[in-house]
């Protein structure tokens, strides 16, 4: 495929981890995009939007969950199938208030070996191993 046909498309996704160190995770039904994978919560970054923008209204319409202060922690460039873009990764501690998935079959918390495991695309699954690498540090710190 050539460069012309791909489409661009930004991505912001958050790495909400709870007080046990998990990572709240997204499972993709057949009716998505990316069907039967699992990914992280965020989604597109619109014209005109932050990559912080964009992660704090995906996830309110996503989870319906008011992020207080996303850190950004890694970022990965990717080619996919006919998409070309940015993940932005983000990291914050959840504060326990109620969650509604408005989108997606199912989510759960997993810690980063039981993710490894679930089945991602190649742009999460780099963007996770780049996540990972700095979680520890990061989650002190947030």
């Amino acid at each position: 495929m050539t460069n012309e046909a791909r489409k661009i498309r930004n991505v912001s996704v958050i790495f909400l981890y709870d007080d046990n160190g998990k990572i709240l995770l997204q499972h993709r039904g057949p009716e998505m995009k990316v069907p039967n994978k699992w990914a992280f919560f965020g989604g597109k970054i619109e014209e005109g939007e932050t990559s912080l923008k964009a992660v704090v209204r995906e996830i309110k319409e996503e989870l319906n969950y008011d992020l207080k202060k996303p850190k950004f922690i890694a970022k990965h460039d990717f080619i996919y199938a006919n998409l070309e873009g940015t993940l932005y990764g983000f990291i914050e501690r959840y504060d326990g208030s109620e969650l509604t998935q408005l989108e997606g079959d199912g989510m759960g918390w997993y810690t980063f070996s039981e993710a490894f495991a679930l089945g991602f695309t190649e742009p999460d699954e780099t963007l996770l191993k780049k996540i990972e690498k700095r979680f520890d540090a990061m989650k002190d710190k947030n």
